[in-house]
């Protein structure tokens, strides 16, 4: 049976993520593998810069016309998200999403909304992960046989 879940952790807690090692060596990594990816959803999804504070240790992703990089201070603008170790590394290891920590009171939003930060999502996800950000248009629906399937079709 095909599935659409794309996790690739296993249930259960993240191993913490030491924020200092992520944006000082991890993030430039991942750019250099998905920056291309991140770069397209972030254009894609018109998003602002985000900023981290993690238990002091600042970062964020700025997204201009040469891509995204990533910088050890605030952004000048877009939403600055202020959590602890165990709530970024919730997040970096696909635990619990960005919307799930805020409902959670995890997060303190100290610049912008918690929907700021929410839609960041599929844009950290194709950072981290590797997976595109979704496009109109990129998913067909297809039969066993790999026949395309009438969509407008109905049965009684």
């Amino acid at each position: 049976m095909n599935t659409v879940d794309v996790r690739t952790r296993p249930a259960g807690g993240s191993d913490l993520v030491d924020p200092e090692s992520f944006w000082d060596d991890t993030v430039r990594g991942l750019l250099d593998l998905n920056g291309r990816l991140v770069a397209r959803g972030a254009t894609l999804l018109g998003l602002p810069p985000l900023s981290f504070d993690v238990d002091g240790a600042i970062g964020a992703l700025v997204v201009d016309d040469n891509g995204v990089h990533a910088q050890r201070k605030v952004a000048e603008s877009g939403p600055v998200i202020e959590l602890d170790v165990g709530a970024f590394s919730d997040l970096m290891g696909d635990v619990v999403s960005a919307f799930g920590l805020g409902m959670a009171g995890r997060v303190v939003v100290r610049r912008g909304v918690l929907n700021d930060f929410v839609s960041w999502e599929p844009v950290l996800r194709a950072l981290i992960d590797g997976r595109a950000v979704y496009e109109p248009g990129t998913i067909d629906f297809r039969d066993a046989d790999g026949a395309e399937l009438d969509l407008r079709q109905s049965f009684s």
